[in-house]
């Protein structure tokens, strides 16, 4: 119910996120109103769930990215941009 900004793309980025690291939606539901619903009250599952072998940092940038709070969220895509980059400075050489 409130206006819509840049957070609101960094929500909309982290579901997409999730979804590509899960291969699942982040928020489902059997109709549009039970995802509404889920969207509204409920968290997803961590990524690492999913997909064990993720590192637990993505999964804490995926939380953030989703929280319910705007306040909460990434500020700016920069801010998301510089830990996305920390986390793949920071991975293993693919083999």
């Amino acid at each position: 119910g409130r206006d819509a900004d840049a957070r609101t793309d960094i929500w909309a980025f982290g579901a997409v996120l999730y979804e590509m690291a899960t291969g699942k939606r982040a928020f489902s539901g059997a109709t549009q109103a039970t995802v509404i619903a889920s969207i509204m009250h409920l968290a997803p599952p961590p990524v690492t769930e999913a997909q064990p072998a993720l590192p637990a940092a993505l999964d804490r940038i995926i939380k953030r990215a989703l929280h319910k709070d705007p306040e909460e969220r990434w500020q700016s895509a920069r801010d998301l941009l510089i830990e996305l980059r920390e986390l793949t400075a920071s991975a293993p050489p693919p083999l």
